[in-house]
């Protein structure tokens, strides 16, 4: 009698699992076949993919933005006669906004002395920007006091409405920012900060008078010395939407965001 041929023993049987893999494999060729496990027809399926037109791009770093020089570093590089130039209008912006006064060191015991940092940015037009800035993380509520710490942003409902006016009336459109805008910004509170690089250090504390940039309280700060301000100028302020203003006329009409603002008006 002729021998079957005996299986070689390299070649392994099937596991149970594989079995089972090939069933559901078997199992969803069907499902995808126009059926679902009901036996239901169902629409054609494909595979969603985004379209080559979405993928066919590229990122890089924006040019502008804060750069993690130190204020030794910016002396010591090449650009340092226009980091010295940035650093000098932002020195002329704080001395014309009588931003603090030296008092002496005796006069800050048991209060928290804040120090500051330098930050540098080049902008997209090339300029150099120096901006003093506090470290207001140091602030804890109790040790220093502030109570209010935002400051108000229009809606943009609103932002359409006044778009809306001013295709309706005809109206002028203007845009505007405010420069240095917090250093506005009075302070009722005791602040005291060590005085900043670049600063002749005599020994003493900067007593804060403005509400600088770092300060937890400086947004709301300068956003009552603006509301303040509008008000005497005759605008109104709606109470439906805080940031926005107007004049009884209705020829002007308002809208603030932080130190941004657009003006309609004819």
């Amino acid at each position: 009698m002729q021998q079957e041929p005996k299986a070689d023993n390299n070649e392994e049987e099937p596991t149970d699992t594989e079995e089972n893999e090939n069933a559901d494999h078997k199992d969803n060729g069907k499902k995808n076949n126009g059926q679902n496990e009901h036996g239901y027809a169902l629409r054609p399926r494909r595979n969603i993919q985004m379209h080559a037109k979405y993928r066919d791009y590229h990122t890089e770093s924006q040019k502008e933005g804060m750069l993690t020089y130190t204020y030794d570093k910016c002396m010591e590089s090449e650009d340092s006669e226009k980091w010295k130039k940035a650093i000098k209008e932002e020195k002329h912006s704080l001395y014309e906004n009588k931003s603090w006064i030296y008092v002496n060191r005796e006069k800050a015991t048991g209060k928290k002395i804040l120090t500051s940092k330098w930050f540098f940015k080049i902008k997209d037009d090339g300029r150099h920007k120096a901006r003093l800035v506090v470290r207001g993380c140091q602030q804890k509520e109790g040790e220093i006091d502030f109570k209010d710490t935002f400051s108000r942003v229009v809606d943009m409902h609103s932002l359409r409405v006044l778009f809306a006016i001013a295709a309706r009336k005809n109206m002028n459109m203007q845009t505007f920012d405010v420069k240095t805008a917090f250093l506005y910004g009075d302070l009722e509170e005791e602040n005291y900060m060590e005085i900043p690089e670049g600063y002749k250090n005599t020994g003493k504390v900067c007593l804060l008078k403005k509400a600088l940039y770092g300060l937890r309280q400086a947004p709301s700060k300068w956003n009552k010395k603006l509301t303040t301000f509008l008000k005497e100028e005759g605008l109104n302020q709606l109470k439906s939407d805080q940031c926005i203003f107007k004049n009884d006329a209705d020829s002007v009409f308002m809208a603030i965001h932080v130190d941004d603002g657009k003006i309609n008006s004819r």
